[in-house]
């Protein structure tokens, strides 16, 4: 009996320790599709947050553009046309409102750098429409008498694109201090 108990003893022992190297094999299997699961549940998140924060980008420099035509134009007609000149001014509030939806969408996601160029560009942009309406308004039969518009506006937009850039590319995570 002695050899039956040992061959059962060495058959049951086989059995556990196997047993227990599918169990090892089944916890690292699974270990290994969580860690793969993250993994690309993270790099999605990643994904889907760059594309957010192109589009709000893009966002911005459309509406920055817009409005900087629109103000050019302004000039442009001055006196040369009062009629459409008055038309004109009257569409200045869609685009500070565009304007302004499109920084307030960056102050959710922008490096602090580009929301000090977006807020030197709405503020400038803002103030010329502005002051373009009270002029229509306080001498409605006068041709629009200003300085012309400055071409740093576009210089500070295409600086704003560059800082927009090195946060897409992870370079300007720096600029992300408080």
């Amino acid at each position: 009996m002695d050899a039956g108990i040992a061959g059962l003893v060495g058959a049951l022992c086989g059995g556990v320790i196997g047993a227990g190297g599918a169990w090892g094999a089944a916890v690292i299997a699974l270990r290994g599709a969580r860690y793969q699961a993250d993994k690309q549940a993270r790099s999605a998140q990643e994904q889907w947050l760059r594309q957010l924060r192109i589009d709000t980008y893009a966002q911005f420099v459309r509406a920055a553009r817009s409005a900087a035509d629109h103000e050019m134009m302004l000039w442009l007609l001055g006196g040369a046309d009062l009629p459409r000149l008055h038309r004109e001014v009257e569409r200045n509030g869609e685009h500070h409102a565009a304007l302004a939806k499109a920084a307030a969408d960056l102050e959710l996601i922008a490096p602090r750098a580009a929301l000090e160029l977006a807020q030197q560009l709405v503020t400038t942009i803002n103030m010329r429409l502005g002051v373009a309406k009270l002029w229509v308004e306080e001498h409605p039969n006068e041709p629009y008498e200003t300085e012309p518009p400055q071409f740093e506006r576009e210089r500070v937009i295409r600086s704003f694109v560059a800082v927009a850039r090195l946060d897409l590319q992870g370079i300007g995570a720096n600029v992300w201090v408080n």
